[in-house]
């Protein structure tokens, strides 16, 4: 779910649809939620400063993560180990087993991890798109082309290719990780672009 103005977090059971959990997660509205790859956890981030990773099975808060400004996106790991959240413009990264703060990167309006989770993509408002080691975080690349705010960023499935996509210059970039080249700039939009995806096999892109 994202943004959720009524501060409440939906659990719905999808064989059935009907809902099998309801949290009061926020004091503010939810402003993004979610699950860790083995679907035991879910992150939930608002406009209240905190993250929190919920325990799905009992609905319990396993623990609450907090910063100064509202947390903007949330992202697991591919092993389910790490958390990436989005906030101010900078994305951190902590420790799911313990909430321990590990290190922060200078870029993150969105972010997301390679699919091999040794590369994390994060957007910044300036338009650029920062390519870091998920590990250390050194820094690696930046990729340059887009011209506002960076609204989401997706690396295709065997992780050869990143999507971004930004809010005001209403184009999607798609790009070689490896060569860190931009390969086409999609521009069927005349207006903002707020995200964009990769289909399971590479094959599509939609935003």
């Amino acid at each position: 779910r994202k943004y959720s103005k009524d501060k409440l977090l939906g659990g719905y059971q999808v064989s059935e649809w009907g809902a099998g959990l309801s949290v009061c997660a926020h004091i503010l509205k939810v402003e993004h939620c979610a699950f860790s790859p083995d679907g035991s956890l879910l992150a939930t981030c608002g406009f209240d400063y905190v993250c929190k990773v919920w325990d799905v099975r009992t609905g319990e808060c396993k623990f609450g993560l907090q910063k100064d400004t509202s947390f903007k996106y949330v992202a697991f790991s591919p092993c389910g180990t790490r958390l990436a959240t989005c906030s101010g413009g900078y994305c951190f990264i902590w420790d799911v087993s313990t909430g321990e703060y590990l290190f922060e990167l200078d870029a993150g309006t969105t972010c997301s991890y390679s699919p091999d989770g040794s590369l994390i993509a994060a957007g910044s408002y300036d338009g650029d798109v920062y390519l870091y080691n998920a590990t250390s975080g050194e820094s690696l690349a930046k990729l340059s082309g887009h011209s506002n705010t960076i609204t989401r960023c997706e690396f295709s499935s065997d992780g050869t290719v990143l999507v971004t996509s930004a809010y005001e210059d209403y184009v999607c970039r798609v790009w070689d990780v490896c060569t860190r080249s931009c390969l086409h700039a999609l521009s069927a939009h005349s207006s903002h672009v707020n995200h964009c995806t990769v289909s399971s096999d590479g094959s599509m892109i939609a935003t």
